[in-house]
């Protein structure tokens, strides 16, 4: 543990799960990240009054989640390119087990379910995805997914089990993700809804608020460049005059 003024940190040689989950990206060793990917980063733990500590914490989760998606992505595609349609089902009931809520998760169990053989238990696994959504987020299941499960109710077969990925020459199209920075997003106004609307995320498709924290509002959005939805925290208007 380094101690230095009012910051705190680990040691290099402090073995820790995200610093081998990049470690082990950057050298494409995909199924070491599945395999270190517990969940979201710190679930249920709070720090009240500690809006650096909450923006360090989302930003890492973030951080984490998208890296693991990553190398969920790349190993179900690389047991599904080489026909392993057991082992990549296994991947994707790991997935949805630690991600319920997470659409390429279930898509691609969905789809494995289908191609495995097991039509019936797949559309199971879509009508429970779609209840817990309805129930939790008060929102349906991506097109693609919904698309999915029509060509499986009427014979068909999922050509893959991921969903369309952006292409190679889109803007979006991510390289192995990075760790977060220091950046914040602050708002200045009383009418934060507003604001995220039509300045803070105008090409995001604000669906609705999930929650709020004494420091924080959360919003659900859908991202249609990555195709997913995703989380947009801002920051209370009273965090931008604290200089603590």
């Amino acid at each position: 543990m380094l101690a230095n003024g009012g910051q705190v940190e680990l040691g290099e040689t402090v073995t820790v799960d995200v610093r081998r989950m990049q470690a082990a990206g950057q050298e494409e060793r995909w199924d070491e990240v599945v395999e270190l990917y517990r969940g979201p980063f710190l679930d249920q733990f709070y720090l009240p009054e500690a809006p650096g500590f909450d923006d360090w914490q989302s930003r890492t989760r973030a951080w984490v989640s998208s890296f693991a998606r990553k190398g969920f992505e790349k190993a179900i595609a690389s047991r599904h390119g080489r026909g392993d349609i057991a082992s990549a089902l296994d991947v994707a009931w790991h997935w949805a087990k630690l991600e319920p809520l997470e659409d390429e998760a279930q898509h691609a169990l969905i789809a494995l379910l289908a191609l495995s053989g097991d039509r019936a238990l797949a559309l199971d696994q879509y009508e429970a995805y779609r209840r817990r959504l309805d129930r939790e987020l008060n929102v349906q299941p991506r097109e693609e997914t919904v698309a999915m499960v029509d060509g499986i109710r009427s014979g068909a077969s999922p050509e893959h089990p991921l969903p369309d990925q952006p292409s190679k020459g889109d803007a979006s199209q991510q390289a192995t993700p990075s760790l977060p920075e220091s950046e914040v997003c602050v708002a200045t106004t009383e009418d934060i809804d507003q604001l995220v609307r039509e300045e803070l995320a105008p090409r995001l498709e604000i669906i609705r608020k999930l929650g709020q924290s004494p420091n924080s509002n959360i919003y659900l959005a859908d991202e249609p460049d990555l195709k997913r939805r995703v989380a947009v925290k801002v920051f209370s208007p009273r965090l931008a005059t604290d200089r603590r």
